[in-house]
């Protein structure tokens, strides 16, 4: 003959606490993926002008490190320097063979690339909500089209073949007419900065960059008329360069690329 042993209460209530944790640990599980960063910048809150200098700053960040890798590998891939580099994926450029899988590439040359022309758009379309000219006439918004617009360049020399925005692929011609349609409203929005300074003493660094963000679209604009053929326009937008001397430089610290 068996009995059944007794319980005593503080078992019994322990065991009742068992229970509880296990109900609160599965209701928990919800929000298990979640994750906050006390650092970042809530989306709704982009539209707030306290951060235009923020946001013009992220597309010059995202510019300058892409350049840079842009430059390098490219150079790899046409053999204007050597690669001594043993990791399979780098051998790749030098044999031509880069595939879509290649990790080197989609992380330091494409992602890098549509990182930029996105926030070039991006953000040149939050300015122009945020600041009180709904004009535009802000040298903020022609440099974010300006360095884009660039990528959109970059783009089309680099890959035969975009999608932009989930869309479909778009031979390279496309990406050089919008990398033209962006270059031609920073263009027009920096002459039109350079329009209200008339009758008033401008300072020389305004002027300055303004001068350079037109003369930067010009030429841009030659250079992506000629990726499409176009040769006539690419001539007369590299003829409306009045300073032979031009060129437009990126600046970079030993401590980081994007600074």
């Amino acid at each position: 003959m068996f009995t059944t042993p007794k319980i005593s209460r503080r078992t019994r209530a322990l065991r009742l606490l068992g229970i509880a944790g296990v109900a609160v640990t599965l209701g928990a599980c919800n929000d298990f993926l979640t994750a906050k960063n006390p650092g970042a910048i809530d989306g709704d809150r982009l539209g707030d002008s306290t951060y235009i200098n923020l946001l013009v700053n992220g597309v010059i960040g995202e510019f300058q490190p892409m350049l840079n890798n842009v430059t390098l590998w490219s150079a790899k891939f046409s053999d204007e320097t050597r690669n001594h580099h043993v990791f399979s994926e780098e051998i790749d450029f030098d044999t031509r063979r880069i595939a879509p899988e290649n990790g080197t590439y989609s992380f330091f040359v494409y992602g890098p690339m549509q990182r930029t022309r996105f926030l070039g758009d991006s953000v040149a379309a939050r300015l122009k909500l945020i600041l009180p000219d709904s004009s535009g006439l802000s040298l903020r918004i022609a440099r974010s089209l300006a360095l884009g617009a660039y990528a959109y360049v970059l783009l089309g020399e680099q890959v035969c073949g975009v999608p932009y925005n989930l869309g479909p692929t778009l031979v390279s011609d496309s990406s050089f007419a919008r990398a033209v349609v962006r270059y031609t409203e920073a263009r027009t929005i920096a002459t039109a900065f350079l329009a209200t300074l008339t009758g008033a003493p401008p300072t020389a660094p305004t002027t300055t960059t303004a001068d350079s963000l037109i003369s930067f679209a010009n030429v841009g604009i030659a250079r992506a008329n000629l990726g499409m053929g176009n040769w006539a326009a690419a001539e007369a937008a590299a003829a409306l360069v009045a300073n032979t001397t031009f060129d437009w430089r990126a600046y970079y610290s030993q401590n980081s690329g994007r600074e």
